[in-house]
């Protein structure tokens, strides 16, 4: 749970950051990098992840150390490449300068007024329900799919770390496809 909280926090600042080190015209390319990158990275930790579940197995050591050993690289990984935006993305620049009210009643109070706006915008109110029941969907099974394949479908361990890794794969590919196609919000007038 903490490791799903930390994650879509950082995706906040992710895409925080869009706007200010890419023009209109970049973001979906940009972006899409970066996710490939990312998925990348991800596949590399997971294949060491996985040898070394193997090698515990086949050496008949101790089963827990090998996940062990796993999160600790995958937190020195993170935190080593966390470095470079630390280091190289421009400081963020506030919108407001000398905000003087409750962040929380204002956020409140920009959260109606961008409701108001939706509203009246009946496409753009279909698009954002029916977008928001697709990515619960996506992210449950995410969430989810190693428990199910473990449980319901009784699948070895190792399956399911190499069914993972396929998925990352298969994310590595979409994201760096998606890099080809133009940005139409640029033209669009949405």
């Amino acid at each position: 749970m903490l490791a799903t909280v930390g994650y879509c926090g950082g995706l906040v600042f992710y895409n925080s950051y869009l706007p200010e080190i890419a023009p209109v015209a970049l973001r979906d390319r940009v972006s899409a990098r970066g996710y490939s990158f990312g998925y990348m990275g991800s596949v590399l930790l997971q294949i060491i992840g996985f040898a070394l579940v193997l090698v515990f197995t086949e050496m008949k050591l101790d089963a827990t150390l090998a996940p062990r050993i796993t999160f600790l690289l995958v937190g020195l990984w993170w935190i080593g490449f966390a470095q470079i935006p630390f280091v190289r993305l421009p400081k963020s620049q506030p919108s407001i300068e000398g905000h003087k009210g409750n962040v929380f009643a204002d956020g409140f109070t920009e959260l109606k007024k961008v409701y108001a706006q939706v509203r009246n915008m009946p496409v753009l109110k279909h698009f954002l329900r029916g977008f928001f029941f697709y990515s619960m969907g996506v992210q449950t099974v995410m969430m989810v799919a190693t428990i199910f394949g473990l449980k319901e479908l009784k699948m070895p361990q190792t399956n399911l770390i190499a069914c993972v890794v396929i998925i990352q794969l298969v994310a590595i590919l979409g994201a760096w496809g998606w890099q080809g196609f133009p940005n139409d919000t640029a033209t669009s007038g949405y």
